[in-house]
Protein backbone atom coordinates (compact mmCIF):
# COMPACT_ATOMS: atom_id res chain seq x y z
CA UNK A 1 0.00 0.00 0.00
CA UNK A 2 2.61 2.51 0.66
CA UNK A 3 4.19 1.62 -2.71
CA UNK A 4 0.85 2.70 -4.03
CA UNK A 5 0.34 5.51 -2.30
CA UNK A 6 4.06 6.66 -3.22
CA UNK A 7 2.75 6.96 -7.10
CA UNK A 8 -0.53 8.69 -6.00
CA UNK A 9 0.40 11.10 -3.92
CA UNK A 10 3.87 11.78 -5.77
CA UNK A 11 1.42 11.80 -9.70
CA UNK A 12 -1.17 14.37 -7.79
CA UNK A 13 2.16 16.57 -6.89
CA UNK A 14 3.13 16.66 -9.99
CA UNK A 15 -0.49 18.28 -11.10
CA UNK A 16 -0.77 21.42 -9.08
CA UNK A 17 3.18 22.84 -10.17
CA UNK A 18 2.66 22.25 -13.86
CA UNK A 19 -1.07 23.50 -14.08
CA UNK A 20 0.22 26.77 -12.49
CA UNK A 21 3.20 26.94 -14.48
CA UNK A 22 0.90 26.57 -17.62
CA UNK A 23 -1.87 29.08 -16.27
CA UNK A 24 1.33 31.69 -15.69
CA UNK A 25 2.57 30.48 -19.38
CA UNK A 26 0.52 30.05 -21.41
CA UNK A 27 -3.25 31.46 -19.25
CA UNK A 28 -6.44 29.49 -17.99
CA UNK A 29 -8.09 27.72 -21.43
CA UNK A 30 -4.48 26.26 -21.24
CA UNK A 31 -4.39 24.72 -17.92
CA UNK A 32 -7.60 22.97 -18.57
CA UNK A 33 -6.89 22.12 -22.40
CA UNK A 34 -3.68 20.30 -21.29
CA UNK A 35 -5.28 18.90 -18.53
CA UNK A 36 -7.91 16.98 -20.94
CA UNK A 37 -4.75 16.01 -23.10
CA UNK A 38 -2.91 14.34 -20.39
CA UNK A 39 -6.79 13.02 -18.60
CA UNK A 40 -7.23 11.00 -22.42
CA UNK A 41 -3.50 9.95 -22.44
CA UNK A 42 -4.08 8.28 -19.11
CA UNK A 43 -7.21 6.89 -19.99
CA UNK A 44 -5.37 5.07 -23.68
CA UNK A 45 -2.51 3.83 -21.42
CA UNK A 46 -5.34 2.28 -18.71
CA UNK A 47 -6.86 0.77 -22.06
CA UNK A 48 -4.00 -0.59 -23.58
CA UNK A 49 -1.87 -1.85 -20.85
CA UNK A 50 -4.15 -2.64 -18.03
CA UNK A 51 -4.46 -6.64 -17.77
CA UNK A 52 -7.91 -7.97 -17.87
CA UNK A 53 -7.64 -10.10 -14.86
CA UNK A 54 -9.63 -12.83 -13.96
CA UNK A 55 -11.00 -14.82 -11.35
CA UNK A 56 -10.94 -18.91 -11.69
CA UNK A 57 -14.27 -20.45 -10.51
CA UNK A 58 -12.55 -22.36 -8.00
CA UNK A 59 -11.31 -18.89 -6.03
CA UNK A 60 -14.89 -17.60 -6.19
CA UNK A 61 -16.89 -18.16 -3.30
CA UNK A 62 -20.56 -17.30 -1.72
CA UNK A 63 -18.42 -15.21 1.60
CA UNK A 64 -16.94 -12.76 -0.26
CA UNK A 65 -19.35 -10.85 -0.89
CA UNK A 66 -20.84 -8.00 1.73
CA UNK A 67 -22.90 -5.36 1.85
CA UNK A 68 -22.73 -1.68 3.48
CA UNK A 69 -24.76 -2.44 6.37
CA UNK A 70 -22.30 -4.90 7.69
CA UNK A 71 -19.25 -2.32 6.96
CA UNK A 72 -21.01 0.08 9.03
CA UNK A 73 -21.12 -2.57 12.18
CA UNK A 74 -17.37 -3.44 12.53
CA UNK A 75 -15.83 -0.53 14.68
CA UNK A 76 -12.54 -0.58 12.92
CA UNK A 77 -14.51 -0.05 9.63
CA UNK A 78 -16.52 2.87 10.93
CA UNK A 79 -13.36 4.44 12.12
CA UNK A 80 -11.77 4.27 8.38
CA UNK A 81 -14.38 5.24 7.21
CA UNK A 82 -14.83 8.32 9.92
CA UNK A 83 -10.63 8.98 9.04
CA UNK A 84 -11.11 9.13 5.22
CA UNK A 85 -14.00 11.14 5.40
CA UNK A 86 -12.46 13.50 8.13
CA UNK A 87 -9.27 13.67 5.79
CA UNK A 88 -10.63 14.57 2.20
CA UNK A 89 -12.81 17.53 4.16
CA UNK A 90 -9.31 18.27 5.38
CA UNK A 91 -7.77 18.44 2.18
CA UNK A 92 -10.69 19.32 0.51
CA UNK A 93 -11.04 22.98 2.67
CA UNK A 94 -7.71 23.58 2.13
CA UNK A 95 -7.01 22.66 -1.30
CA UNK A 96 -9.60 25.09 -2.11
CA UNK A 97 -9.76 28.19 -0.26
CA UNK A 98 -5.41 28.21 -0.09
CA UNK A 99 -5.45 28.87 -3.47
CA UNK A 100 -7.76 32.09 -2.85
CA UNK A 101 -5.99 33.01 0.68
CA UNK A 102 -2.20 33.04 -1.50
CA UNK A 103 -3.25 34.87 -4.67
CA UNK A 104 -5.38 37.57 -2.98
CA UNK A 105 -3.55 37.75 0.66
CA UNK A 106 0.01 36.67 -0.06
CA UNK A 107 -0.15 38.54 -3.73
CA UNK A 108 1.73 34.73 -4.99
CA UNK A 109 1.23 33.68 -8.55
CA UNK A 110 -0.79 30.46 -9.70
CA UNK A 111 2.78 28.71 -9.92
CA UNK A 112 3.77 29.25 -6.43
CA UNK A 113 0.11 28.22 -5.55
CA UNK A 114 0.87 24.99 -7.41
CA UNK A 115 4.22 24.45 -5.99
CA UNK A 116 2.90 25.05 -2.34
CA UNK A 117 0.36 22.05 -2.82
CA UNK A 118 2.41 20.24 -4.66
CA UNK A 119 5.25 20.18 -1.74
CA UNK A 120 2.79 18.70 0.25
CA UNK A 121 1.65 15.66 -1.63
CA UNK A 122 5.41 15.27 -3.09
CA UNK A 123 6.49 14.87 0.63
CA UNK A 124 3.52 13.43 1.64
CA UNK A 125 4.00 10.58 -0.96
CA UNK A 126 7.54 10.28 -0.48
CA UNK A 127 6.90 9.50 3.41
CA UNK A 128 4.63 7.05 2.82
CA UNK A 129 6.54 3.87 2.21
CA UNK A 130 8.83 4.53 5.46
CA UNK A 131 6.12 5.41 7.86
CA UNK A 132 3.93 2.49 6.36
CA UNK A 133 7.03 0.32 7.70
CA UNK A 134 6.56 2.02 10.91
CA UNK A 135 2.76 1.33 10.86
CA UNK A 136 3.41 -1.97 10.07
CA UNK A 137 5.46 -2.06 13.94
CA UNK A 138 4.00 0.56 16.02
CA UNK A 139 0.28 1.48 17.07
CA UNK A 140 -1.50 2.49 14.10
CA UNK A 141 -4.25 4.59 15.66
CA UNK A 142 -1.68 6.53 18.13
CA UNK A 143 0.05 7.31 14.51
CA UNK A 144 -3.11 8.13 12.67
CA UNK A 145 -4.03 10.41 15.65
CA UNK A 146 -1.11 12.19 16.18
CA UNK A 147 -0.66 12.81 12.39
CA UNK A 148 -4.32 14.54 12.28
CA UNK A 149 -3.53 16.50 14.99
CA UNK A 150 -0.66 17.74 13.55
CA UNK A 151 -2.74 18.37 10.40
CA UNK A 152 -5.39 20.38 12.02
CA UNK A 153 -3.22 22.67 14.40
CA UNK A 154 -1.27 23.27 11.10
CA UNK A 155 -4.42 24.21 9.42
CA UNK A 156 -5.50 26.33 12.01
CA UNK A 157 -2.52 28.23 11.71
CA UNK A 158 -2.68 28.97 8.00
CA UNK A 159 -4.06 32.10 7.87
CA UNK A 160 -1.01 33.78 10.21
CA UNK A 161 1.07 33.22 8.06
CA UNK A 162 2.24 35.67 5.64
CA UNK A 163 4.94 34.66 3.05
CA UNK A 164 5.29 31.98 0.90
CA UNK A 165 8.56 30.05 2.52
CA UNK A 166 6.95 29.22 5.51
CA UNK A 167 3.60 28.59 4.32
CA UNK A 168 5.64 25.57 2.04
CA UNK A 169 7.17 24.70 4.92
CA UNK A 170 4.74 24.43 7.48
CA UNK A 171 2.62 22.33 4.63
CA UNK A 172 5.94 20.26 4.78
CA UNK A 173 5.23 19.13 8.50
CA UNK A 174 1.88 18.72 8.18
CA UNK A 175 2.71 16.14 5.35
Amino acid sequence: MGMLNISVMVGSGIGPVLGGAVHDSLGMGASFISMGILSATGLLIVLIFLPDIRTPPAMKSEGTTGSFVAMFKDDTMRGLIAFQLMWGLSYGAVFTFLPIFMIKVLGTSVAQVGLVLSARYILNGMLSYPFGRLADRRNRVIMVSVGMMATAIGTFFIPWIRQLIPLAGLFMVMA
